[in-house]
């Protein structure tokens, strides 16, 4: 894939929060680094019952996508990592959305990573 003359966006995220990983001109050019941090807002003990627990679980996991999703937008390659399936979760929201229709989202996986590592592993991708 050439990335050049694209606005690209690393994502590198677990189910608290998600680090987004670009350069001041949001091209694949320069240094990469975390421009922007967002937090999943969990409320604790979601009641005894084990459906109200998943459904409100479920609204927090999708608001957390939403805020997300707002600071990307105006991005056109987006790659998203991280440990689990959340990444999965998080892209498969974004193809729900129109406005990350002619988007392109590609995949990675990682482990918990300091932030440098987190750069250098979405500048990497970018590069290639």
């Amino acid at each position: 894939m050439n990335y050049s003359n694209r606005k690209v966006v690393g994502v590198w995220m677990d189910k608290n929060h998600a680090y987004l990983i670009s350069n001041p001109d949001k091209s694949n050019k320069g240094e990469f680094a975390e421009m922007h941090k967002v937090e999943a807002h969990h409320h604790g003990e979601h009641g005894s019952s084990e459906n109200v627990h998943h459904h409100k679980e479920v609204l927090e996991t999708h608001k957390f996508f939403k805020d997300l999703s707002q600071h990307i937008e105006s991005y056109e390659c987006i790659y998203i990592t991280g440990p689990g399936k959340i990444q999965e979760e998080f892209r498969n929201y974004l193809q729900e959305q129109h406005a990350f229709h002619n988007k392109i989202i590609e995949l990675g996986t990682a482990d918990h990573l300091s932030k440098e590592q987190m750069a250098a592993q979405v500048r990497n991708h970018f590069k290639s």
